[in-house]
């Protein structure tokens, strides 16, 4: 009777020990209650910021390029005698080279004489505004260049009203670099023509020489290859994807030859090109579902593996040919360097857009507006916005800022509910 006791004081314990935990878990749980919760859904809903950037709608791939400069062929047999070096600059109708033989002199007549007077005359009243014409487009190309390049710099920063005008001041400039470039064209047109007549004259009565003349004003150049000869013949607008990618792997295994001074030619075989850089064609075979949306005449940017830049208006945008392939063909009005006929490995920029970079996986609809789920203190709330473009799993979107919180993985019943 003694022991019963002594059990009922023991159990009292054991329940006061008890209650004790129990009360001091309770007020531990009540301070971190609110961490674990915290924890809690952030595990279960990731929750991330956008950034400030600039997200380009590109496709990448091999261009195979038609034009821009123009192959010289020997027109008779004979012992070839060039008159111009490579990179030395040429103008329409001058003479490149000779061919025949070059230790017997040509007696020229007094037609010859007075056409050739007629040219020098021309030459000598146009050189001034030639030369001046030509200062003032390089200087008007290095302008324009540069409010390019600052329509660029104010987009990235998102100073559109800059970007604009910045791109105004391209156009105006664009439209004075035509300007000049069509007085250069009709002086250079009519030189052409009275160096065409005094050539015709001198290869005419030359008894032991043909003289072979510039058919363009652009940059000599000794160095050909096979392409050079079989690109130009050829209609590349009926030409599908997997012709031009052939076309383009030919291209770039080709062998580049030399013609060197004093080689005996026959008619026909080619003696150099004539770089002029302008009035290229480009065709770019690309996978259909990673090509962007173009339209005919759109302004697009062709980037080359060195870094350079060339502008050009799509032309044509021929699909399923063969399917799952697109060929996206396009002009490019001028082209700087030695580039011609041949392919290389380009990004064509359909658009660049800048705003608040996000992931695509965010992005949902409700109620027929496009928007994510905005974190306003620890509630999810719809907020509409614009998607500029889309690049994969990233989106450039307007209506947030890049210091908001959004929900990266949103579903629908989150609205208006508690996520952190």
């Amino acid at each position: 009777m003694k022991r019963r006791p002594r059990k009922r004081t023991k159990y009292k314990h054991y329940a006061r020990s008890i209650a004790i935990a129990a009360i001091v878990v309770s007020v531990a749980m009540l301070f971190v209650w609110p961490y674990l919760r915290s924890a809690f859904l952030t595990l279960l809903i990731p929750v991330g910021r956008g950034y400030a950037g600039t997200l380009e709608d590109q496709v990448k791939g091999t261009a195979l390029f038609s034009g821009g400069s123009a192959l010289i062929v020997a027109p008779a047999d004979g012992t070839l005698n060039l008159q111009v070096k490579d990179n030395d600059s040429v103008r329409v109708g001058q003479v490149l080279a000779t061919v025949g033989d070059s230790g017997t002199g040509a007696e020229f007549a007094d037609s010859i004489a007075k056409a050739r007077a007629n040219l020098a005359s021309y030459e000598r009243e146009t050189a001034e505004e030639f030369s001046l014409l030509r200062s003032e487009v390089q200087d008007a190309y290095q302008g324009a260049l540069i409010s390019l390049l600052g329509s660029r710099q104010a987009f990235v920063s998102g100073d559109t009203l800059g970007a604009l005008a910045e791109e105004s001041s391209l156009a105006l400039k664009e439209q004075a670099i035509k300007g000049k470039r069509e007085r250069l064209s009709a002086i250079e047109d009519q030189r052409g023509s009275l160096a065409k007549t005094a050539a015709m004259l001198e290869q005419a009565m030359a008894t032991s020489r043909v003289n072979i003349l510039s058919p363009s004003a652009g940059v000599f150049s000794s160095r050909f290859s096979e392409a050079d000869r079989k690109i130009p013949g050829l209609s590349l607008s009926d030409k599908d994807a997997s012709e031009i990618m052939a076309l383009c792997r030919e291209v770039q295994d080709a062998a580049e030859t030399r013609v060197e001074n004093g080689k005996t030619v026959k008619m026909g075989d080619p003696i150099g090109r004539v770089v002029t850089g302008t009035d290229i064609s480009f065709y770019l075979p690309v996978k259909t579902e990673e090509r962007p949306a173009l339209r005919q005449g759109q302004s697009v940017t062709l980037r080359f593996s060195d870094g350079s830049e060339a502008r050009a208006a799509v032309t044509t945008v021929v699909d399923a040919r063969p399917p799952g392939y697109s060929v996206i063909s396009g002009n490019l009005d001028i082209l700087t360097g030695q580039r011609g006929t041949g392919s290389a490995d380009v990004t064509l920029v359909a658009s660049r857009n800048s705003g608040t970079v996000i992931p695509t996986g965010s992005i949902l609809e409700m109620d027929g507006e496009t928007g994510v789920l905005l974190i306003q203190r620890t509630y999810a709330h719809f907020a509409p916005v614009e998607i500029l473009s889309t690049q994969g799993a990233r989106s450039v979107v307007k209506g947030i800022s890049e210091t908001n919180e959004i929900v990266l993985k949103p579903k629908r019943f989150l609205e208006g509910r508690r996520v952190r």
